[in-house]
């Protein structure tokens, strides 16, 4: 026989075990899977004896209940949709403690990134990565930086004023 030959017997046998597993105990098509398989078997050994070749052994009920058994899957090592999701879930959302920028691949661990945590407000944060980058502690806003500052909010404060009736 060729190996496609073989391969679709295998994969013929592999489907017939999934649906053989699958049905419940002595229901009808665990009694027609039966049925077929004591007709192959039977098939098998004709074509085997007059070939000269006869088969190893019988297979008994007790044999083919066991290699269904061993077929089972198991199901804690199998990838599923939900082990996927479940994966997913922990990756996106991490303990507390974990989140941060130098939490995984440290991507984010650039000193734009300081400089942007540092202009939010954020300096534990941006004080991390600086040292994660071995650079100094972060600087400290100047006076100018601060007037700069206080300038717009208070232009922004007096244009909401004008705008209340």
């Amino acid at each position: 026989m060729s190996e496609a030959a073989d391969d679709r017997v295998d994969g013929a046998f592999a489907a017939l075990a999934e649906l053989y597993r699958r049905a419940a105990p002595g229901s009808e098509l665990r009694r027609e899977i039966d049925s077929w398989a004591e007709n192959a078997l039977a098939a098998a050994q004709t074509v085997a004896e007059r070939y000269g070749a006869p088969l190893a052994a019988d297979v008994s009920e007790g044999e083919l209940e066991s290699a269904f058994a061993a077929a089972e899957p198991e199901i804690a090592q199998m990838i599923t949709p939900d082990s996927i999701a479940e994966e997913a879930a922990l990756l996106a959302d991490p303990a507390p403690d974990e989140r941060s920028p130098l939490s995984s691949s440290g991507a984010f661990a650039t000193r734009t990134m300081a400089e942007l945590l540092e202009r939010q407000g954020d300096r534990r944060g941006a004080a991390r990565i600086r040292a994660a980058l071995g650079e100094p502690e972060a600087r400290e806003a100047t006076a100018p930086d601060n007037a700069a500052a206080i300038a717009a909010l208070e232009r922004w404060l007096e244009n909401v004023r004008r705008l209340r009736p």
